[in-house]
């Protein structure tokens, strides 16, 4: 297999509440890539923003995708990782997909249909990671 270039080092503290927005997990393979996209609120806790974690992996699992990264967006650097996923997308080739947790976390950048309208023109499909049989539903047809 060729290598697509090296790894990305995963930047301390990404899963944790501090100041960074970004988990990468990026590998290289010929698989759809899919990014992951929170938008945190200010009384969102631990538990919450695990949950939707797991759901985004769940999704992007049954999707039959390969996650590279999960943006948080915080409160207190927004649109910071809004900015870093469009860059990774811009930079990105091939098919991707940019998994949420509902289309309300696309909503502090604009209206949800114009902002996942902006995810088609960089070439990314829109999922959301629904509950339970609803898994990895399109955001649009």
């Amino acid at each position: 297999m060729e290598s697509m270039g090296p790894e990305p080092q995963q930047p301390q503290g990404c899963l944790g509440r501090g100041r960074c927005a970004v988990a990468d997990f990026t590998t290289a393979t010929n698989r759809r890539t899919s990014f992951g996209y929170i938008n945190e609120h200010f009384m969102m806790g631990d538990s919450e923003l695990a949950a939707m974690r797991r759901r985004i992996v769940e999704c992007c699992q049954a999707d039959g995708g390969e996650l590279a990264a999960i943006y948080i967006e915080r409160v207190e650097t927004s649109p910071f990782a809004w900015r870093a996923l469009l860059e990774k997308l811009a930079d990105s080739s091939g098919l991707n997909v940019v998994i949420v947790p509902g289309l309300h976390h696309l909503a502090s950048i604009g209206h949800p249909i114009e902002v996942r309208n902006i995810l088609l023109e960089f070439g990314a499909n829109v999922l959301v990671a629904a509950q339970g049989d609803r898994v990895g539903r399109a955001a649009h047809k």
